[in-house]
């Protein structure tokens, strides 16, 4: 058993398209770092049009991601992340569901929010 445990967070993840294929020294220097912690943490800055659906719900300016994001923040080695945020209700309550069910979904996140209040403590899938 090791005697330590390391802990990388971020801030904001706000990425709209996949980026695996960033190879730029400050963002690998990034991606080194997080895979060299136990236990990574971001706020993912954004919403996901998944299998939820969702619209516009804000008005004229708002902002989604695809579902690969999520996918990509796995590989960089996140493992938790925060997914209330300003743009959570970004395409309404089924923008909120598309993504919790998306990070529910992969083994290693363990996603921070929920369509209830006890929902969002026990991180349960709606």
């Amino acid at each position: 058993m090791a005697n330590t445990f390391t802990i990388a967070v971020t801030g904001q993840s706000l990425i709209k398209h996949h980026i695996r294929g960033v190879e730029t020294p400050g963002f690998v220097r990034v991606r080194e770092l997080l895979g060299q912690a136990d236990f990574a943490f971001t706020n993912f800055e954004s919403t996901i049009l998944g299998s939820h659906g969702g619209w516009p719900f804000k008005g004229a300016v708002f902002g989604c991601s695809q579902p690969v994001v999520l996918d990509a923040l796995q590989a960089m080695g996140i493992h938790g992340l925060s997914l209330s945020n300003n743009h959570a209700f970004d395409l309404g309550p089924s923008g909120i569901l598309s993504p919790l069910r998306k990070s529910k979904g992969a083994a290693c996140f363990m996603p921070i929010s929920g369509n209830t209040s006890s929902r969002a403590s026990s991180s349960s899938l709606p």
